[in-house]
């Protein structure tokens, strides 16, 4: 799992999916491995997938600041920036002090901002 996160956070998706799918085969229900799996997906732009992914550790963890996040950032790729909002606030009620929810929960309400999509998605998970 955590060789998962690290290969993610370095860029490295693919290994890091890897990492992530042996995870939930060990545990398919691990909040954490589904979460970042979906964040995965997110970054090579198969949002719904992603999306999917993030909802499943949701039910199982309905408390995960990340996954609110992972799921804000797929919802804002998809230019639903209402729902996108809506889960920065969450992971906000959870996490006041986390400065980059506090930063795309300002961002969500301007659609008309200058960003797309795919370069919000790329500029997040890097």
């Amino acid at each position: 799992m955590l060789a998962g996160f690290a290969s993610l956070q370095n860029g490295e998706v693919a290994e890091a999916r890897g990492f992530l799918e042996k995870a939930l085969d060990i545990d398919p229900g691990n909040a954490n491995a589904l979460q970042l799996l979906g964040a995965t997906y997110l970054r090579d732009h198969d949002i719904d997938k992603g999306i999917g992914l993030i909802q499943r550790a949701l039910a199982v963890k309905p408390d995960h600041v990340g996954a609110f996040n992972n799921l804000g950032y797929g919802y804002f790729a998809q230019e639903k920036f209402s729902d996108a909002a809506i889960q920065f606030e969450r992971s906000l009620a959870l996490k006041p002090e986390n400065p980059p929810t506090t930063i795309w929960a300002t961002l969500t309400p301007l659609p008309e901002n200058s960003m797309t999509p795919s370069n919000v998605i790329e500029q997040l998970m890097t």
